[in-house]
Parts: C-alpha cells; sequence; structure tokens
C-alpha cells in the first residue's frame, strides 16, 4: 500500500511539472533556447513515468520495492551528486570572484544574472552587468598614461 502512494505521488509530480510547463508556454513568446529547455524537461518527465510504470508493473507482480544493493548504489548515487553540486557551486563563485570586471565574468555569469547574453544590449532599462560595463569603461577612459 506505501508503494502505491509513493508511486501516485510521483506520477502526481510529474503531472504538476507538466502543468507548469504548458502555463509556462502559453504565458509568453519562446525563443530557442526555451525550446530547449523544454524538451529536456519533456525528456526528464517521459523518463520519470516510464519508471513509474515499470515499477507499478513489478509492484503488481509481486516483486520488492529495494534490496540492499540497489538501496546502497542510491545512497552512493545522492553522495556523489551532493559532493560535485556542492564543488559546483563554489568553483562557480570562486571563478566570478576571480574574473569579477573581465570579459569572461560577462559571458556564462552574464547569462546566469541577466537571462541572456544579447538580453542587455537590447534592454532600455539598465541591469547589474551593464552598469558595471559601463563604469569599466569610464574608469579605462580616464586612465592618467
Amino acid at each position: 500500500m506505501n508503494e502505491k502512494i509513493t508511486l501516485i505521488t510521483k506520477l502526481g509530480l510529474v503531472a504538476a511539472v507538466l502543468v507548469t510547463v504548458y502555463f509556462w508556454m502559453a504565458g509568453s513568446a519562446l525563443e530557442v533556447a526555451d525550446y530547449a529547455i523544454i524538451g529536456t524537461i519533456l525528456v526528464i518527465a517521459g523518463i520519470a513515468t516510464f519508471m513509474i510504470w515499470k515499477r507499478s508493473s513489478d509492484i503488481k507482480k509481486g516483486f520488492v520495492a529495494e534490496d540492499e544493493l540497489s538501496k546502497k548504489a542510491a545512497h552512493k548515487a545522492g553522495y556523489y551528486a551532493y559532493l560535485s553540486t556542492i564543488w559546483l557551486t563554489v568553483g562557480l563563485l570562486w571563478g566570478k570572484h576571480l574574473h569579477a570586471g573581465t570579459a569572461w565574468n560577462a559571458g556564462a555569469f552574464h547569462w546566469s544574472v541577466c537571462g541572456s547574453n544579447s538580453a542587455c544590449a537590447r534592454s532600455h532599462i539598465p541591469c547589474a552587468c551593464t552598469l558595471s560595463e559601463k563604469k569599466n569603461k569610464r574608469i579605462s577612459e580616464h586612465k592618467i598614461t
């Protein structure tokens, strides 16, 4: 009974993600990058749905939910995912601090802060990236040589 509740909860979560993606698509005009994100979400939702269906058929056949080996593998995968997330975050923060105000910083970090590489250039509302670029340009123009 507990396994069936877990499967129903997982299926509800997949349905909630798909409904959210639908409302996101219907809410505004989409760009090429948005289609890539939506495609990735749909692939992940499809894989999750297949895994839920496979698990429900295993429950009907009477198989156990988890054995010791699958628990050990899940714990090990979670451990490595946790470590990689922590070190990725530390690396990104270190890279942002190290390359603050440089052209390298205007790449991936600019995209994560402002949404896209070209949005600030076309926008009439200055964001933090364009303000820092203007400040760096003023400083470099007024250097005493």
